[in-house]
């Protein structure tokens, strides 16, 4: 027996949605859909609607909106409510798990049936029926020489096509030629005459004699407005001499998808009642149907900590419930509120009186994390952390950040002082801190960093690898290579076979690494590196050595990145004049040098965007190293018993960049 619908695109169709071709479907909401007649069956439902039964299941779908959670519940016989949601992961599953069923037991050409299932080559889930066609391809012909026959392949909906001997009808194929066409009536209909209060047709040639066809009852707002989902008049097609006949009547209760309304249900009676109105400063409750959910029961006023956050027992916002109405229909609504001193146990609290002996909060309290200690080597899989630390008085929610030195920053919100992150990436060294929240939205301060790092992976073939393994790290004196990711400790070098030159770290904080540069032709240089920064050094005409701080490695170690063979880029033009200011401030502009007596070294600028400045230092015996610079740096360099500290002041008015130099006597 053949499926009469497709279940999938008549519940779209019967949706009250968004009138937009596909338009987007809010994640949740909800409609009232007017029908025939709705009969509740447990969760599920059966509407009647354009002549048509369907049934109409709460569960988890896909239709053209996406995959939705769908409630179906009766509000009357003429109406009912559809909500929708989200489906959930193990909803989402059941959906596609989804086995596929026939109704004719496999490739049955002369039996006309249907399929059910997700059709292949797609995703989509539907029940589809055989239907007849002029080609391969030709579907849902009432006629044809093939047949286009429904069968379950693989756990799939398909569609084999076959040639029928005596041609195809209605979805099957004929065992014998098919008979004569049968003579039929001038004009026929299907709803029994004038029969205002079902939607119906009639076919044969129009009154007017212009055209034939079948012609379905439609509505208008006026006599000879037709075609119309719905108005106040109905346009009833009926046979009158042989032809269809338009017959115009007045709905008592205005026409809808070509029938007449009927007489609508009285409206349920809906009560709400409240203890507190619309009262910030009170707890209170509000007993009736919820406005979201449609849910019958008494809800209490709460707090959260934004606009949505609710059931918290304190926070910035308070969730108020009250009483509203809308339509005549009355409902318990949930106003949202900032209060302006926090929302604690649902209700404002009072604004502080001047004079009063308040317990104010204490924007300057400062946690400490208590697990994992610091510089903890973690080897668990997978690779959570479980932070913990000291509560704060007052604190109802913390700010977590994890800080990984090569794949970036996360943050998280708990409201306990104890938080189990997601899978962390790699062995890599991590940092953690953590920030106390007020109910009042006010701040803490943050803690100090707390390091750890992983020892998961396998030990790398080679000392030399380009990720640096926390498992097996050589000692500090024995790390070299060529062009490779480094863990330096504190007070040894990487000698950069290259170059020959001596990158050593004499101290490093996490956020910082002083750094000497040892080798260079008898001139050295100290600098102060971030993890944004990079300096140059050429030893050879046109090959420079870049090297980088990438911040703390395992164990406490600093991680510098060494690269060779790089060719520095000089891509700045300007004819601006020198001019040498006061108070150690000069303006430079490129190919152009200013010097120092007192230090004995000379600066050229290599390049300057109006942002940053590169300036290249020359000493005694011609050793050069590029620096850049910006506002935001400061570079100190050793040069024969002196300090020279450089800062990049800006763009000067001739368009040079401006650069200030200090100097003071080595310690």
């Amino acid at each position: 027996m053949k499926k009469s619908f497709l279940l999938l695109a008549a519940f779209a169709f019967l949706l009250a949605l968004p009138t937009a071709s596909h338009a987007a479907l809010p994640d949740v909401g909800g409609n009232p859909v007017p029908v025939t007649k709705c009969t509740q069956v447990g969760n599920d439902i059966e509407v009647t609607k354009f002549g048509s039964t369907y049934p109409l299941t709460t569960a988890c779908r896909q239709t053209e909106y996406g995959y939705k959670f769908y409630t179906m519940k009766c509000t009357s016989e003429l109406e009912y409510y559809v909500n929708w949601r989200p489906c959930t992961n193990d909803e989402l599953a059941a959906v596609t798990k989804v086995s596929c069923t026939e109704g004719d037991s496999g490739l049955d050409y002369y039996t006309s049936s249907w399929a059910t299932g997700v059709i292949e080559g797609s995703t989509s889930m539907a029940t589809v029926n055989d239907s007849c066609g002029n080609s391969v391809g030709d579907y849902n012909q009432e006629k044809g020489p093939w047949v286009a026959e429904r069968n379950c392949s693989n756990g799939y909906v398909h569609t084999q096509w076959y040639k029928c001997e005596n041609g195809c009808s209605n979805g099957a194929c004929l065992k014998q030629a098919a008979p004569a066409p049968v003579v039929t009536p001038a004009c026929s209909e299907n709803d029994n005459g004038l029969n205002y209060d079902v939607a119906g047709s009639a076919t044969g040639q129009a009154e007017s004699g212009l055209s034939t066809g079948t012609f379905s009852d439609s509505c208008g707002d006026f006599v000879g407005d037709s075609g119309k989902n719905e108005g106040a008049y109905i346009d009833e097609k009926n046979c009158s001499y042989g032809k269809v006949h338009d017959q115009w009547y007045k709905c008592d209760y205005g026409c809808f998808a070509g029938a007449c309304k009927a007489k609508p249900a009285p409206a349920p009676t809906a009560k709400c009642t409240e203890t507190d109105g619309l009262n910030y400063d009170v707890w209170g409750t509000a007993t009736g149907n919820d406005e979201v959910t449609g849910v019958a029961g008494t809800y209490g006023d709460s707090c959260g900590m934004y606009v949505g956050d609710k059931n918290k027992s304190s926070g910035n916002y308070i969730a108020e419930t009250h009483c509203s109405s809308f339509n005549s229909k009355v409902y318990v609504h949930t106003q949202w509120y900032n209060c302006p001193s926090g929302c604690v146990n649902g209700a404002c609290q009072a604004k502080p009186v001047v004079g009063e002996n308040q317990t104010p909060y204490d924007t300057n309290a400062k946690t400490a994390i208590t697990s994992p200690a610091n510089n903890t080597i973690l080897n668990n899989y997978p690779r959570v952390a479980n932070l913990a630390w000291y509560q704060i008085n007052n604190a109802n929610q913390y700010q977590i950040e994890v800080v990984c030195d090569t794949c970036g920053i996360s943050k998280w919100k708990t409201y306990s002082n104890s938080f189990q992150t997601p899978p962390l990436a790699g062995d890599n060294q991590f940092k953690a801190r953590v920030l106390p929240v007020f109910p009042n939205g006010l701040t803490g301060q943050w803690s100090d960093y707390s390091y750890f790092s992983y020892k998961t992976a396998p030990t790398p073939s080679s000392a030399t690898s380009s990720v640096p393994n926390t498992q097996s790290l050589p000692a500090c004196s024995d790390i070299q290579g060529g062009n490779t990711n480094f863990i330096v400790c504190a007070g040894f070098a990487v000698d950069h076979q290259w170059s020959g030159t001596m990158v050593k770290v004499m101290d490093h904080d996490g956020e910082t690494a002083n750094v000497e540069l040892v080798g260079l032709s008898e001139t050295d240089a100290d600098l102060v590196l971030n993890v944004a920064e990079t300096f140059y050094i050429t030893n050879k005409p046109g090959k420079y050595l870049t090297v980088t701080y990438l911040g703390i490695g395992a164990e406490g170690r600093a991680l510098l990145k060494v690269d060779s063979n790089t060719t520095y880029t000089d891509s700045y033009s300007d004819s601006c004049t020198n001019e040498k200011g006061i108070d150690g401030v000069y303006t430079i502009c490129k190919n152009n040098s200013f010097s120092h007596d007192a230090a004995s070294f000379k600066f050229t600028v290599t390049k300057f965007d109006g942002k940053f400045v590169w300036l290249k230092l020359t000493g005694a015996k011609s050793t050069n190293v590029v620096l850049k610079l910006n506002t935001k740096k400061k570079y100190a360099l050793k040069k024969d018993a002196l300090n020279v500290e450089l800062t990049y002041l800006g763009k000067a008015v001739s368009g040079g960049a401006k650069v200030s130099v200090k100097i003071t006597p080595s310690k």
